[in-house]
């Protein structure tokens, strides 16, 4: 059995890419169960789509007990509290632990003991890292890890179909999200229609004229009305909205943070300490004719097909976990 670890309140980039690996293991018959540390919320968004993909979900009480772990079994911790508990329980049992280090943004406060006490009982996994700029914190060897999705099977679109610009954030409303710079932004481009996807602290920031959608537990069924996805993070690893957006056909422009430089062409980054340059970037994407918003629509879709697809992952996946 391969139990994938979370300790999670909401769903975000953490919770869908685990919910794409469940789905994918289960779709080439590995047994997998989502296991979390606790039930904050039994209508969690994760628990909901896993239950409805027919994958099992226990909580951490309900993992059996170190010795009823066999040889062949996998625990795979995500996120700092995750990991520090898969590699404890893993000490007194025979399966592989594996972790995988997610963050790319700096740790403050309580978060950042914890952070520094994960990366360094970092020997006692095997670890994946989802950017290369996480890989260098830590000082064991690690396996690099694209993010990865589902492909949709059919276009949900084929070119801009707006006459408006509908531009989108998607993500934990913070500062080290960018979503401040966001409603700057926003503000200062009142000819486009913004809109929000997500819930965090900065909430009050948010302009009575952006559309507000809140937390939602999938995307799929909003890509259809959106344009482009802005991410204007100050940290990042390498998120799975932006290889979302860029499958549906979503354009995506951001600041040169994390791995976006492998994903996205230069021209769809600025510099992180010139970000209010997002804006001039909106502005020429809104100019483009048809067949050029198309041509950059199927480039991205073809990028997501060749490099972050499922046949990738599974890939990646068989090495690390020593699968066949």
């Amino acid at each position: 059995m391969i139990y994938q670890v979370i300790d999670s309140r909401n769903f975000g980039g953490i919770e869908s890419h685990i919910l794409q690996l469940a789905c994918l293991l289960q779709r080439h018959n590995y047994p997998v169960t989502i296991v979390f540390m606790r039930h904050y919320n039994l209508t969690h968004p994760l628990r909901q789509q896993a239950e409805s993909a027919k994958i099992p979900v226990l909580t951490t009480a309900q993992l059996p007990s170190f010795y009823h772990l066999k040889q062949g079994d996998i625990l795979h911790g995500h996120g700092y509290k995750a990991s520090l508990f898969v590699r404890s329980y893993g000490l007194f049992s025979r399966a592989k632990v594996i972790t995988t280090f997610h963050a790319g943004e700096i740790a403050t406060g309580k978060v950042a003991f914890y952070e520094w006490i994960n990366r360094s009982s970092a020997f006692l996994s095997k670890n994946i890292v989802i950017s290369q700029a996480i890989g260098q914190k830590i000082s064991t060897r690690y396996d690099y890890w694209h993010n990865f999705i589902s492909l949709p099977k059919l276009p949900s679109k084929l070119a801009k179909p707006n006459k408006i610009m509908n531009v989108a954030f998607v993500g934990r409303l913070e500062q080290v999200k960018g979503f401040d710079r966001f409603c700057v932004i926003a503000n200062t481009l009142p000819q486009y229609q913004f809109h929000v996807f997500g819930d965090g602290v900065l909430h009050e920031l948010i302009p009575q004229h952006i559309h507000y959608h809140g937390m939602v537990s999938a995307m799929d069924s909003y890509w259809s009305q959106l344009d482009v996805l802005l991410i204007p993070s100050r940290a990042e690893g390498l998120p799975m909205a932006a290889i979302e957006a860029m499958a549906n056909r979503v354009i995506v422009i951001a600041t040169d943070v994390g791995d976006l430089a492998k994903l996205l062409e230069p021209e769809f980054l600025v510099p992180n300490s010139n970000w209010q340059q997002l804006s001039v970037l909106l502005n020429l994407l809104n100019k483009l004719s048809q067949c050029e918003w198309q041509k950059i629509c199927d480039d991205n879709y073809y990028k997501i097909q060749r490099d972050y697809s499922e046949q990738q992952a599974l890939k990646q996946l068989k090495l690390t976990y020593g699968v066949c």
